[in-house]
């Protein structure tokens, strides 16, 4: 199964299929160790990016455009073998991406300034997942 969606017409993720993936990495931006998928797909929807993918099992990426997550060609749905880590869905495999669309529209979200709060050491009220980074 392969569909290709150059923009997200849902605000909710839907499976693209699988493709392969190198070092030069098909989606760019690395969000961390990461799932559920809907983890993922969240980031990646915040992050301002159309497209998330799942790795190995555990690795979430994130990229804008089809021309990213296909450039190293569509790999057969059986590659993308490896479970998820909470064992629902699978999460592509060794160079092997799951990709998914996020719902992200693309239209910039309205933010409101609620005030200023005082967060503890440990644990943090907001986790670090949403920091945008590259992985190679």
């Amino acid at each position: 199964m392969q569909l290709v969606a150059s923009t997200p017409e849902t605000d909710e993720p839907m499976y693209v299929g699988c493709y392969k993936d190198t070092n030069d990495r098909g989606l760019p931006v690395f969000q961390g160790n990461m799932y559920p998928i809907d983890t993922c797909t969240a980031a990646c929807k915040l992050g301002g990016y159309h497209f998330a993918a799942m790795q190995n099992w555990k690795e979430c990426f994130c990229g804008a455009a089809t021309a990213e997550f296909d450039k190293h060609g569509h790999a057969l749905e059986m590659d993308c073998k490896s479970r998820c880590k909470d064992k629902n869905g699978y999460c592509g495999a060794g160079r092997r991406n799951s990709v998914w669309t996020t719902g992200f529209s693309g239209q910039e979200q309205q933010a409101n300034y609620v005030g200023c709060f005082m967060d503890a050491k440990s644990p943090r009220a907001l986790t670090p997942h949403w920091a945008r980074k590259k992985h190679r």
